[in-house]
């Protein structure tokens, strides 16, 4: 009975480093591969997939690109430190020299903070035996190193990063309190731009947050994007299955992928992974990875299973182009003199863009129509969409202007308030509505007494 049971688990034993050998080189060489694609990217030899950037990999932008990279560092650091099969370590060394290059190249933060959580877990057996001889010590170094590596992370895009904050604070505000009810993956912006509304609207944001305000397609946090989509319970199913999934790493000493699940659950802390199929498959494998590192059956199989079917779940990429599509459609219509029909398109939009845009034509379509009432609700709410943004102020400003239906007052505070805004991003369409903005005060200051400054 004994040697039987000895067989088996030997059998078992050999099941498992095999398979965890077929993952880690499947993991190993899909890095390869988009780091290698990136490289041509950089090296001219193929063409890059956004115009604004030089390398953006099989993705449309450098962050994503660079969170994928991330998620397997943990995985080659440990193959080419520790281990013992050589086809593993040269793939790992031919990963490590891609991303040693590629990394800086994206400009990715949350990448640069994904791989080295990550390789710590890879080196946390050295690294608690190293601060033991001298706690007290290399802890005050550690803080102390750690707090200027994420000032000088913060400091590269500072702006960047309080917009981040500010998305996470709004973003809350727009999860359902039951925990299984959500808007759905396509209508996660819409959601976001009406929160984002109602957060200005009530005077709770700072001038801070007014600058660094913006129309974003994802809130870059996934645990707050599938709570958004899906309800707050869903969100927390996932983080219990993240959770288990590094437990279970680390409980079978399997440091490697505990490593890369580390990073991944940064990733999904800052940006979008599930956005893309590619990131998507890799999460689940590493999530697979991670529970079959143990020899319970049990675990292993149900482990599996759900991070198979929720990763599955999760990955609902929006094809943002249809919506882009009817806004052009609504534009046209607009500029055609077709303002019901142009109305009729853009509202079908809202529920899926944060883009104030859409508000804007609106308002203005309301406006031809002789509906100032409804005009000003749609321009005041793509005001407080985006409070940087001049050209809500703009068309506010020529609605009270309107000789139809006069409010002088109203119009001369506009006009002052787009003189007083500091313009988030200077150009020439900025300095006409400036310039416009000055010339209609001019006209009507002589008409109306000047507003007092607590009105502007």
């Amino acid at each position: 009975m004994t040697t039987m049971q000895n067989d088996r688990y030997s059998i078992r034993g050999w099941v498992i480093l095999f398979s965890s050998a077929i993952v880690t080189f499947l993991l190993l060489i899909a890095g390869i591969a988009e780091a290698g694609y990136g490289l041509l990217e950089l090296l001219g030899i193929c063409a890059s997939r956004h115009p604004l950037y030089p390398v953006t990999g099989s993705f449309y932008n450098p962050g994503p690109f660079g969170c994928y990279l991330s998620f397997t560092v943990p995985l080659a650091i440990a193959e080419f430190c520790y281990g013992k099969r050589p086809l593993l370590r040269y793939t790992a060394v031919a990963l490590l020299l891609l991303d040693a290059l590629m990394l800086p190249v994206s400009m990715s933060r949350t990448a640069w903070i994904a791989s080295a959580l990550g390789t710590l877990i890879v080196f946390s057996p050295k690294i608690i035996r190293f601060f033991r001889s001298s706690p007290r010590l290399y802890t005050l170094l550690a803080v102390a190193g750690l707090s200027a590596s994420l000032w000088g992370v913060y400091s590269i895009k500072a702006d960047s990063a309080d917009g981040r904050l500010l998305m996470w604070k709004v973003a809350v505000r727009a999860v359902s309190p039951s925990p299984f009810s959500g808007t759905g993956p396509q209508c996660v912006a819409g959601a976001y731009g009406v929160a984002q509304e109602e957060y200005f609207a009530s005077g709770q944001g700072s001038e801070g947050e007014m600058m660094v305000a913006d129309a974003p397609e994802y809130v870059f946090n996934e645990y707050l994007q599938t709570a958004i989509a899906y309800g707050w319970g869903s969100a927390l199913l996932l983080i219990i299955v993240l959770i288990a999934a590094l437990c279970t790493a680390l409980s079978c000493r399997n440091l490697a992928i505990a490593g890369c699940v580390a990073a991944v659950m940064t990733v999904m802390a800052a940006s979008y992974p599930f956005q893309f199929p590619i990131s998507t498959a890799t999460i689940a494998l590493i999530l697979i990875a991670a529970f079959f590192s143990t020899t319970m059956i049990d675990v292993r199989m149900a482990g599996g299973v759900a991070s198979a079917l929720l990763c599955l779940s999760l990955c609902h990429p929006f094809d943002r182009m249809e919506v882009s599509r009817k806004f052009n459609v609504g534009l046209v219509l607009h500029k055609s003199g077709k303002w019901e029909e142009s109305n009729k398109v853009l509202a079908e939009i809202l529920p899926y863009s944060s883009d104030p845009m859409p508000l804007n034509i609106i308002g203005k379509n309301f406006q031809q129509l002789n509906l100032p009432d409804s005009a000003e609700h749609y321009l005041t709410r793509a005001a407080f969409r985006c409070p940087n943004r001049l050209y809500p102020h703009y068309l506010l400003m020529h609605l009270y202007a309107d000789p139809r239906h006069p409010q002088k007052e109203r119009a001369v505070r506009e006009a002052r308030l787009i003189l007083s805004k500091e313009v988030k991003i200077k150009s020439p369409a900025a300095d006409d509505i400036r310039r416009e903005a000055k010339e209609l005060l001019n006209d009507l200051s002589n008409e109306i007494p000047s507003a007092p400054e607590k009105d502007i």
